[in-house]
């Protein structure tokens, strides 16, 4: 959430070590084009732009002739499942590192970043309106994302990876200060993104639970622990990485068992129901989405004969 800078000392192996892991997150790296963002930013936010052209001319098409092509079917299908989710978070990115940049004096306020960003936000609210319409109406699994039972996990997921992105790159050149409070309102968001995992139609393969919960906890453990050398001025060493691999197998020893203890409970649930033949111990939907998934990974009879759907129309 802090630049490499401003919490690890140039030059050393681990502020190397994790120049080379941040490339694995940031596809254009933002400090090698500083003085074309604005030009790179509108090159990607035009591409996506044109996308949503072809995307209403075809259904205006489709809407007067019920019929649309093959070759259609196959590009809408190919980049709806990739680019929104490669380039949004792209996008939210260059918006943030603009932002900071006019805010911190670092580069002059020009009418073209002011133009980019603007389109930027409209674009983005576009894709966040089309893809939480689409998953969250229709029985359709994303290719590149984590399957779930119904759109809203995914939904969330996607806007929580959008939001992070933007906050990753909003410090590059704020204070300190300022940088804290953005690492503090991204572990409210990786909170929020936990809440994925709850109450939901959640992810149905529970490894892609572990990973998301763990995933989750770790990033607001690494938030925190950034805090302290980046208020008091302190650098991390090699110590850095000990931190970092003892909290995520911490974080994902302690998920994992989180999950699967919830799968067993599930699963104690539902020979209740099966022995009661009701779902009286059923309080809510969510509860009964999340039933549904613990039950058709492990194979429960309920599920499996259908029988939980008979009850639950019944009731």
């Amino acid at each position: 959430m802090a630049t490499n800078e401003n919490i690890f000392t140039p030059g050393t192996l681990t502020y190397r070590t994790i120049g080379i892991i941040s490339m694995f997150y940031n596809y254009i790296p933002l400090q090698k084009v500083h003085d074309y963002e604005e030009f790179i930013l509108m090159g990607i936010v035009i591409f996506l732009l044109i996308f949503v052209l072809y995307l209403i001319v075809t259904a205006f098409h489709y809407k007067k002739t019920s019929k649309v092509s093959k070759a259609n079917t196959i590009i809408l299908s190919i980049f709806i499942a990739i680019c929104p989710f490669l380039f949004m978070p792209v996008v939210s990115q260059f918006v943030g590192e603009i932002i900071s940049n006019m805010v911190s004096k670092v580069h002059p306020i020009t009418r073209l970043s002011l133009i980019a960003i603007e389109v930027s936000i409209f674009t983005i609210g576009i894709y966040f309106w089309l893809m939480i319409a689409t998953y969250s109406t229709s029985l359709a699994f994303r290719p590149i994302s984590f399957p779930t039972l119904e759109g809203s996990a995914q939904n969330r997921l996607y806007v929580c990876t959008t939001v992070i992105s933007f906050l990753c790159a909003f410090p590059a050149h704020i204070d300190k200060y300022g940088a804290a409070v953005i690492i503090i309102i991204s572990i409210f968001v990786y909170c929020y993104l936990i809440t994925t995992l709850f109450n939901c139609g959640t992810y149905i393969n529970l490894h892609q639970q572990t990973l998301v919960l763990g995933g989750s906890m770790l990033s607001i453990i690494i938030c925190a622990v950034n805090l302290y050398p980046l208020v008091m001025e302190y650098q991390w060493n090699e110590i850095f990485f000990v931190v970092f691999f003892g909290s995520a197998l911490v974080c994902f020893l302690v998920s994992n068992f989180i999950i699967k203890a919830r799968a067993r409970k599930d699963l104690r649930l539902l020979d209740e129901i099966e022995s009661l033949n009701n779902l009286d111990n059923i309080k809510s939907k969510g509860k009964f989405k999340k039933l549904l998934i613990s039950g058709f990974n492990m194979c429960h009879p309920a599920c499996l004969n259908f029988s939980i759907f008979k009850l639950a129309i019944q009731k």
